[in-house]
């Protein structure tokens, strides 16, 4: 068991996105749509040059409702399901609404852990993590984290404690000799 202040690191434990950038994305949905209502409501007041027929106009404020619903619906559910698992061994970051995604990194792969994190990060304290390493893809990016300098250190410390117990494979070198 491996102790990071009054934190506790077992086995595993998930991690979710922050729910401040989800709630940055309803509220400039709701702005953008309610800027559309207000065009639509112009368009059909009868002070305005332009008019269209009233049945028009409710179906399209059902057309924004129902769009509006659909979409609160989609980012409610790619927060829900988007998280990280962090384990001793690996960190698996899972996405996906209907067909799931894993990616599984083990600890002993990574190379380094940088964190990084904006004004608005820190005001509201998440931020994100990038994982790099030899065996990873590209680098391995786990977004909105909360608190991610804690995660950062753990995944640190789980990384070390990760290559400390795998026995390092030497492949000896051979020499050849031309004649």
């Amino acid at each position: 068991m491996e102790k990071e202040g009054n934190f506790t690191f077992e086995k595993s434990y998930k991690v979710r996105m922050s729910i401040v950038p989800l709630i940055v994305k309803i509220l400039i949905l709701e702005i953008f749509l309610a800027l559309l209502r207000f065009i639509l409501k112009i368009l059909t007041s009868p002070s305005g040059q332009v008019q269209l027929e009233f049945d028009f106009a409710l179906y399209f404020l059902i057309f924004f409702i129902i769009i509006n619903i659909i979409f609160l619906f989609y980012f409610f559910l790619s927060w829900y399901y988007r998280y990280f698992i962090i384990s001793p061994e690996e960190v698996s970051l899972n996405s996906g609404i209907i067909f799931r995604r894993t990616d599984n990194i083990d600890m002993a792969t990574i190379r380094s852990v940088k964190v990084a994190q904006g004004i608005f990060g820190r005001i509201f304290k998440f931020g994100t993590l990038k994982l790099e390493g030899p065996m990873i893809k590209g680098i391995k990016i786990l977004r909105s984290l909360p608190n991610p300098f804690r995660h950062a250190s753990l995944i640190e410390k789980a990384r070390i404690n990760a290559i400390n117990k795998s026995p390092e494979t030497i492949i000896p070198h051979e020499t050849f000799s031309s004649k």
